[in-house]
Order: structure tokens, then C-alpha cells, then sequence
């Protein structure tokens, strides 16, 4: 059952822990209370995006330091 939508700043998490920091799946996913499946799901569709990593400052929301 789905528990509804993830906040961006989660997912901002996601990216950083995983792309930056280089924490595995396992790892990220018990740090951010996500499962496993999430975090690889975000880190594919992210790449699947072909932005850079980390985010331009134009595409940075104000109140995330990502």
C-alpha cells in the first residue's frame, strides 16, 4: 500500500546521501525511513533525467541546501 507522496526535500536526501555522499541503498533507506526499491527508483529516474549532480543553482528551491 502506498503511503502517498514523498516530500522533494526526501528525495533531495536521496540524491545527496546516494550521488555525494555515496551511501548505499541499504543504508539510505533506513536513514530516510524509505525502502530500497524508493531510493533506487529515485536515483534511476534522476539519472534518467540527464541533469548534473549537484543541482544547479537555478534549479535549487530556496529553502534547500542541496
Amino acid at each position: 500500500m502506498s503511503r502517498g507522496r514523498t516530500p522533494m526535500r526526501k528525495i533531495r536526501q536521496v540524491l545527496e546521501y546516494r550521488l555525494s555522499k555515496k551511501i548505499s541503498a541499504e543504508q539510505t533507506a533506513l536513514a530516510l525511513s524509505l525502502s530500497k526499491g524508493s531510493i533506487i527508483n529515485y536515483v534511476e529516474r534522476f539519472e534518467q533525467s540527464k541533469l548534473p549532480w549537484p543541482l544547479p543553482e537555478d534549479r535549487r528551491s530556496a529553502n534547500t541546501p542541496c
